[in-house]
């Protein structure tokens, strides 16, 4: 009975400091979230300049494809990035994935950019 007794306290105490050392140790982190890693594999490192990007550019953003990214060149110039939206190139739903990831620049009116060339060359 005696050598049940101190068995039984041998490995209450070897099982305990086993548990104190596993409590010790930092907890492993948790796997990213699917939508998180994502996200960060899409998101481009600068802002897309919604008045000067290639399709291509567009394209790297999520939920843009060709089509789409044509129909954002097409509705050049934007004053803000809600014109995107406002001139109906892109639903709200849409809008809401790319808002953090684009950025307008200051947009040169089609006329002024057409004109400014002319000058340059009647200086020559």
């Amino acid at each position: 009975m005696r050598k049940v007794l101190v068995l039984a306290v041998v490995l209450f105490f070897a099982l305990g400091s086993v548990g104190s050392v596993l409590a010790q140790a930092p907890a492993p982190k948790p796997a990213p979230k699917k939508e998180e890693a994502k996200k960060e594999a899409v998101a481009p490192k600068e802002k897309i300049d919604i008045n000067t990007a290639t399709a291509k550019d567009l394209e790297k953003l999520p939920g843009i494809g060709p089509k789409t990214a044509e129909k954002i060149i097409k509705n050049r110039p934007y004053k803000k990035i809600d014109d995107l939206v406002a001139k109906k190139v892109l639903t709200q739903k849409q809008f809401a994935k790319i808002k953090d990831q684009i950025i307008v620049a200051e947009a040169k009116p089609a006329a002024a950019a057409a004109e400014a060339p002319k000058k340059e060359e009647k200086k020559k």
